[in-house]
């Protein structure tokens, strides 16, 4: 049987202010400082390459894919009947395998018992999305620099 390798995980940084996200890279002593934090604490970005930057953990998803719900304590992997929300998408399977996917309808009133992960950040995390709450006004600055240093494709 073939094991299954350790995804590398990374970070996604979304910043309202500009509506772009980057994605980061964790080694394994930024992983460990994450380990163990929750859906909604704020943390440092100094560790992370964003200094003066205050961020905030909003989800994320395992190796496997499953995604994390703040409703779920734990770093525990567990399947929940769900009617809306993270993780549930509200489509009835056709009746005749035959039909198309456009006969995939939504339907009001639909619960499904599917797979998700707990709100703890575990080494099972493959993906930690992130938003900045706070930047200071060094950051600022060096993000206006970037952005004047590139240039623009007409």
């Amino acid at each position: 049987m073939s094991q299954k390798t350790a995804a590398i995980p990374r970070m996604v940084v979304s910043d309202p202010e500009t509506g772009k996200a980057q994605t980061i890279q964790l080694n394994p002593q930024q992983l460990n400082l994450l380990i163990g934090k929750k859906i909604g604490d704020t943390i440092d970005g100094s560790p992370f390459g964003l200094r003066g930057a205050t961020l905030k953990i909003t989800g994320g998803t395992d190796r496997d894919g499953f995604p994390m719900r703040p409703d779920i304590s734990g770093p525990r992997k567990v399947r929940v009947l769900l009617s809306g929300g993270v993780g549930f998408k509200p489509k009835e399977k056709p009746s005749v395998k035959r039909k198309k996917r456009r006969s995939r309808r939504r339907k009001k009133g639909l619960r499904k018992r599917v797979t998700v992960r707990g709100n703890t950040i575990s080494d099972a995390t493959a993906q930690i999305n992130v938003v900045i709450v706070k930047k200071s006004e060094e950051a600022k600055k060096q993000q206006e620099e970037q952005a004047a240093a590139q240039p623009t494709a007409t």
